[in-house]
């Protein structure tokens, strides 16, 4: 599977926002893990056990999927949990969520980057920071969008 590096720029952060993101990034990045080893419950019945499992294990992150839609325009919470949430569910792992993550606190800039699978779907996530946690104007994009030499 190919990876791109994916940024992701908002205002309006506060210090508590910051700290809930935070705290939301880790839970993903757990759920993230999770439903890749038990993605395969789709195809043995077991999407309703996956997803109530997946709901107690990783609250937040589970209200943030019954805010997004799949590829067929479906919620992805309750849905196929195999692929269903693909695109959706990828902001990185817990060391990007420690290490990537930043907030000047003088204009309340928020910064987030990770590397993460190339079809990652951030629509979902950036409309999640905003109605969760109040961002504003929050803007993302991929490295395979972009050509650096562009910029120069």
């Amino acid at each position: 599977m190919g990876e791109a590096v994916y940024y992701l720029k908002a205002n309006n952060c506060t210090p508590e926002a910051l700290k809930n993101i935070k705290l939301f990034l880790l839970e993903a990045a757990k759920a993230e893990d999770w439903w890749q080893e038990h993605r395969d419950m789709e195809d043995h019945n077991g999407r309703a056990k996956f997803w109530s499992a997946f709901g107690k294990k990783f609250p937040l992150t589970s209200k943030y999927l019954c805010t997004v839609k799949n590829y067929d325009g479906e919620i992805i919470f309750g849905g196929d949990c195999n692929n269903g949430p693909a695109g959706n569910l990828g902001f990185g792992n817990e060391e990007d969520a420690e290490d990537n993550l930043e907030f000047d606190s003088s204009d309340g800039e928020l910064k987030y980057n990770a590397m993460v699978w190339h079809f990652a779907e951030w629509d979902g996530f950036a409309k999640f920071l905003q109605t969760e946690y109040g961002l504003k104007n929050v803007r993302w994009i991929s490295d395979e969008c972009i050509n650096p030499f562009d910029v120069l």
